[in-house]
């Protein structure tokens, strides 16, 4: 009972939607010439 308070407490923090994270990692900071490394999009369900 109390992860549907939390679900539902997250979801109506975001319009009700359930916030993202990305996380990019890139080799520097000019996109013309260093090259993106890795990149990572986390959902965020349960708090």
């Amino acid at each position: 009972m109390s992860e549907n308070v939390q679900l539902n407490g997250l979801c109506d923090r975001f319009r009700g939607f359930y916030p993202v994270v990305i996380d990019v990692e890139t080799a520097g900071f000019n996109a013309k010439t260093d090259a993106l490394l890795e990149d990572r999009c986390h959902y965020l369900e349960n708090g």
